[in-house]
């Protein structure tokens, strides 16, 4: 070997070491970067299970800010559900006061979509003591046990209309009348009473308490195959055909209803004509038209709403006029019937009286 060539594989040889050099130290400093990553991921779960654990136990008041469409965000409320810029809705029967604890219900939103449902648990220092996921179930705060306990239960409500209401309990839990602490406890141990779900305490669902049930079994209905085809009805009936607002106006497979008057809410029917002679299913179509004069008042907003359930039926008598049996709107949003009692127009109408027979109006 002549004397260049030895020199050129020197060379050669030292730029490979180079090379290997360079690469192992690539190897180490990227090992480096995503050791560090990850050691920084466990520290900052590790700091917001701290900061989450830290809430319970405090004074808790929620911070709310950037309201849109009665959504908020809140920077409190993302550490405690280890969630990022997630907005929350407030429920209608937050703040429900019980003996030794009150009760917060929120929802939690991603990109305006509900995913969960939660009950935070007070005392009556504002100090959050307990936290619980509700997510599609309906909560009674009002469950009393043998030997004076007191608790909570989760279920859902089962109800083909206002008199023929079921809570099947899913969950049971024991409250902890001095820390306010939630016990989870077997389903078969003996209830003495049952409240009502918070979400059927308001106004609309006054009577509800005469035909309110529970249990932790499934409840045998009864199904009745109901066939329809398209309807031929036509006209038009009321409480007082004079009162020309808060009529029923029908043209065969089409409806329009004066449905809530404290904000002038207007909808549209899809009519189905029963297998039953004289009957017609009523669902809901679309909004025809509504107001936003109270904020705090019901509304409609027509994604939430279910097309398919039946919300009445009409029954046609002999003398012409119409007997109404109305069931509700039902929110798939809110998982509840809505517009029911006298917060259905024909129904406040009538003085909240039941049944609600219609006249035919010219």
């Amino acid at each position: 070997m002549t004397q260049k060539t030895k020199m050129m594989q020197q060379k050669k040889d030292i730029i490979n070491n180079c090379l290997k050099l360079a690469l192992r130290f690539s190897f180490f400093f990227i090992f480096f970067i995503f050791s560090c990553n990850g050691q920084n991921k466990k520290a900052d779960k590790l700091i917001v299970e701290k900061e989450k654990t830290n809430f319970i136990g405090k004074e808790f008041i929620i911070d709310q800010y950037n309201y849109k469409n009665d959504l908020f965000n809140s920077k409190k409320l993302d550490v405690l559900f280890n969630k990022d810029n997630y907005s929350y809705l407030i429920g209608e029967y937050s703040g429900t006061s019980k003996e030794n604890f009150n009760c917060k219900i929120l929802g939690l939103f991603r990109n305006n979509k509900h995913e969960k449902s939660y009950a935070l648990f007070y005392d009556k220092n504002d100090v959050l003591r307990d936290t619980l996921n509700i997510t599609n179930k309906d909560i009674s705060l009002d469950i009393l046990f043998e030997n004076n306990k007191k608790g909570i239960a989760l279920g859902n409500i089962k109800t083909t209309n206002i008199k023929d209401v079921y809570f099947k309990i899913t969950d049971l839990y024991e409250i902890d009348k001095n820390n306010i602490k939630l016990k989870k406890n077997n389903l078969n141990r003996k209830i003495i009473k049952c409240g009502i779900p918070i979400g059927y305490l308001s106004e609309e669902y006054v009577g509800i308490e005469d035909y309110f049930n529970y249990g932790i079994q499934e409840k045998t209905i009864k199904t009745e195959i109901v066939t329809t085809s398209p309807s031929d009805l036509k006209g038009m009936w009321a409480i007082i055909c004079a009162n020309e607002l808060t009529e029923l106006d029908i043209d065969k497979d089409e409806g329009f209803l004066y449905l809530y008057s404290t904000n002038d809410i207007y909808i549209n029917l899809k009519i189905e004509k029963n297998s039953k002679k004289n009957e017609y299913i009523l669902k809901y179509s679309s909004i025809s038209s509504q107001r936003n004069y109270y904020e705090n008042e019901l509304k409609i907003v027509d994604e939430d709403i279910d097309k398919n359930k039946p919300i009445g039926k009409l029954i046609i008598l002999e003398d012409g006029k119409a007997k109404l049996e109305w069931i509700g709107l039902y929110n798939l949003k809110k998982q509840k019937l809505e517009f029911v009692g006298k917060d259905f127009l024909l129904i406040k109408e009538n003085g909240g009286k039941l049944p609600l027979i219609l006249e035919k109006c010219e």
